[in-house]
């Protein structure tokens, strides 16, 4: 065993932390576990253990940021294999040396975490619109609550190997299992990519760019509309990917200059976040019921962010159903956070088999 440290800061009650460093290690923590002792909470580096539904109880933080290796890299096969606590700029500074990517937007917390949250999502509807976290998941070896080691999918693109347990991994938050390496698919590097931005924008002509945008017959690779004070004017920021000659004619086709976009990076402290998804065509309805956030962001593929006060994060929260779209307070106040949309009550029921078969004993919290 790593040892046991001090936690990092969650803002639920916790009994302490363990440090895991190896898949063995895992499996021999969790079959040592005795009745009554309290559930686990699983996390990297904590830095994401305040945006997610905090647990009912005090919780044992178990995290697998030890485990931190890039286990694997084929080039030629653009796959390779890491462990869950390797964080996203250290695969991004080996895979840019073999002129490769990962074909989901950069994320300042582990791999683990961008998975197990579920969250990256195509943010244009481009060539990789079909791309999902799932999809760049090959494979994965596990570790259940009893402590039972297991492998799901393969380390290639090309497998009938069984059954997929590896894609519950993403969304799961970790109440499922542990995933102690992952396996991922990879893209080679665009040959060139420009950004755009545009600023001052009523809502009816922003909204009118985006679906211009959108229904280019090369989609900027990434799209965001965005308004950053209640009332204000909107602005988009977008970035096209692929053959030099093809990223300039975009440019030309929609009267843009090449300019440095900004990308939404993070939450301003005291705000609380709503996130989820809504149609294009709701766009406008969304912003009115969220007239005062201080920022709504809505990417090219339908994913949103309304940042404000509780007050207005939880009127948000009320219309979304009128509104055909989804969400949950994805950062705010612990006793709130996790509260959502309500989920299809078929896909609530799977879950809960799911939940019961691999943590019959509610382990993960």
């Amino acid at each position: 065993m790593s040892g046991t440290t001090t936690a990092p800061a969650p803002d639920f009650p916790t009994t302490g932390l363990t440090a895991i460093g190896s898949e063995r290690e895992l499996v021999e923590f969790l079959r040592a576990r005795r009745d009554g002792e309290p559930p686990l909470r699983l996390c990297g580096g904590g830095t994401r253990l305040t945006s997610t539904a905090a647990p009912d109880r005090p919780v044992q933080l178990v995290s697998l940021a030890a485990m931190n290796r890039i286990l694997r890299l084929e080039p030629d096969d653009l796959t390779c294999s890491v462990e869950p606590g390797v964080t996203r700029a250290e695969l991004d500074a080996a895979l840019h040396a073999r002129g490769l990517w990962l074909p989901s937007e950069a994320d300042a917390g582990s791999l683990g975490a961008h998975f197990a949250l579920g969250r990256a999502s195509p943010e244009a509807p481009g060539p990789l619109a079909s791309i999902g976290a799932r999809a760049l998941l090959l494979g994965t070896r596990g570790v259940l609550a009893e402590g039972k080691a297991f492998a799901s999918g393969a380390r290639v693109v090309k497998s009938v190997a069984g059954f997929d347990l590896h894609k519950l991994f993403v969304g799961s938050r970790g109440r499922l299992f542990a995933a102690t390496e992952l396996h991922l698919k990879l893209r080679t590097r665009p040959r060139a990519a420009s950004g755009f931005a545009l600023d001052g924008l009523e809502r009816d002509e922003a909204l009118r760019r985006l679906e211009d945008l959108r229904h280019d017959p090369l989609p900027p690779a990434r799209l965001w509309l965005e308004r950053r004070a209640s009332g204000g004017a909107f602005s988009l920021h977008g970035r096209w990917d692929g053959p030099a000659r093809a990223v300039a004619a975009a440019l030309r086709r929609h009267g843009l200059r090449e300019a440095s976009p900004q990308f939404p990076t993070t939450t301003a402290a005291g705000l609380e976040r709503v996130g989820g998804f809504v149609l294009h065509s709701r766009i406008a309805a969304l912003d009115s019921a969220a007239r005062a956030a201080v920022v709504l962001r809505v990417s090219g593929g339908g994913r949103f962010e309304v940042h404000g006060d509780a007050a207005t994060c939880e009127a948000v929260l009320a219309v979304l159903p009128a509104l055909d779209a989804s969400g949950e307070l994805e950062l705010g106040d612990p006793a709130r956070r996790g509260r959502g949309t309500p989920p299809d009550p078929g896909a609530a029921a799977i879950a809960a088999r799911l939940r019961a078969a691999l943590d019959p004993g509610k382990v993960l919290r």
